[in-house]
């Protein structure tokens, strides 16, 4: 299960997708389909075409805007008409001189356009077949025999259907990794320092290590998924906008291990060395003790050996008994002292599990007393113990390390 601020960005990105999806006009589509040579059907197909039309320049942009728009006007007419019974059927190419609908048998030619100029050259050019218009030019052409409004069809809808389904394409492509990156960062600093968990200066250190980092891995998840899927021959479909949102998802999470390192050794280093020092002097003097206790051990079996041992039969029975039980109590004091001795060259090591020094330290208190070291025996080594696990705490509360 994803958590935090892995848990936000995923709901975003998903959330990114589902509204980009829920743009595409599949008429809108159609249009722009049978407008290019190329075939558009596929979802991934049209999102890199309309990619590439976000890249043009204003005026590229703008004419084949101009030209797709056209397109997409048919496709809404057909529609209108269709729900009122109408049969409407295309032409078989999308540059049909004349005509671009045939609607209960008769061809009609598809205006939508901001002035009456298109219509004019079309009346000229083609008498005898009539002209569809948009609403706005309906007034312009009013009781003309050969030109008849749509009421549903207008201009600026129709040209802004087009740039929409334009945009909402190529953003398929584009998880706006970025400014989600830096939306959750600028977000969980902010609540932070309102909670006096974090300083502004802090915060900014931590957006400069988290954004870049956590945005760089979202983007070689999305890259890494959409090459595999290449790699195994799946090139099309909603697969390859789907999985790369995953990919992302878990680019984005594994970049968190990463950046809590980064900012772990730039911004916590102090706090990390100093917790690592006093460790070790926590290691060494309960180490000592337990050697101290090994030795009294050792002492007090030598007593009972050499008062007790053939006295009597039950006196060697007592000393067999008590050399057992202290030499198993030596040898568990032992095993603890190895322990502890294994983490004095990498302190992290004791909690082999996570490397986390905290956890490590926690660990090694557990040890101590697992081996009779009462926290009196060594009162001032847990004192710096603690107080370095505090000032490391809150030095990573500043810079939001878990």
């Amino acid at each position: 299960m994803l958590s935090g601020d892995s848990g936000a960005y995923s709901a975003l990105t998903i959330g990114d997708l589902i509204y980009d999806s829920a743009r595409i006009d599949p008429s809108a589509v159609e249009g722009i389909d049978f407008a290019r040579a190329a075939d558009l059907s596929d979802i991934m197909s049209f999102a890199r075409f309309a990619d590439s039309i976000e890249g043009l320049d204003i005026s590229a942009y703008a004419g084949n805007i101009a030209q797709m728009h056209g397109y997409v006007a048919e496709r809404v007419v057909a529609g209108i008409y269709r729900a009122q019974g109408a049969e409407v059927s295309f032409p078989e190419m999308s540059n049909q001189p004349g005509f671009d609908l045939v609607i209960n048998g008769e061809p009609f030619q598809v205006k939508c356009l901001g002035d009456a100029q298109g219509v004019l050259e079309h009346l000229k050019r083609y008498q005898g077949i009539k002209v569809l218009v948009n609403e706005e030019l309906g007034h312009r052409f009013e009781g003309h025999d050969s030109v008849f409004p749509v009421t549903g069809l207008r201009y600026d809808e129709v040209k802004e259907a087009t740039e929409n389904v334009i945009d909402a394409g190529s953003d398929l492509l584009d998880f706006e990794i970025p400014l989600v990156a830096t939306s959750i960062a600028a977000a969980k600093n902010a609540i932070a320092c309102w909670r006096g968990h974090s300083d502004p200066i802090s915060a900014l250190k931590n957006i400069t290590v988290d954004v870049p980092g956590r945005a760089m891995g979202g983007k070689m998840g999305a890259a890494a998924t959409l090459l595999g899927l290449g790699a195994i021959g799946i090139t099309g479909g909603w697969i390859t906008i789907i999985a790369p949102v995953a990919g992302s998802i878990g680019g984005y999470a594994a970049a968190g291990q990463l950046t809590r390192w980064v900012k772990r050794q730039l911004f916590c280093r102090a706090e990390w060395l100093d917790l690592e020092i006093q460790l070790k002097r926590f290691i060494i003097a309960v180490v000592a003790r337990i050697e101290e206790a090994i030795n009294l051990g050792e002492q007090q079996r030598a007593r009972f050996n050499t008062f007790l041992r053939g006295r009597s039969e039950l006196a060697d029975g007592l000393c067999c008994d008590w050399n057992r039980r202290i030499g198993d109590e030596n040898d568990y004091r032992r095993l603890q002292a190895s322990k502890l001795k294994a983490g004095l060259e990498h302190p992290d090591r004791l909690d082999r599990q996570s490397g986390d020094l905290r956890r490590a330290a926690v660990e090694a208190l557990s040890i101590a007393a697992a081996a009779g070291i009462l926290p009196a025996n060594v009162a001032a080594e847990i004192k710096s113990l603690g107080e370095a696990l505090d000032n490391l705490g809150r030095a990573n509360q500043r810079h939001l390390i878990n």
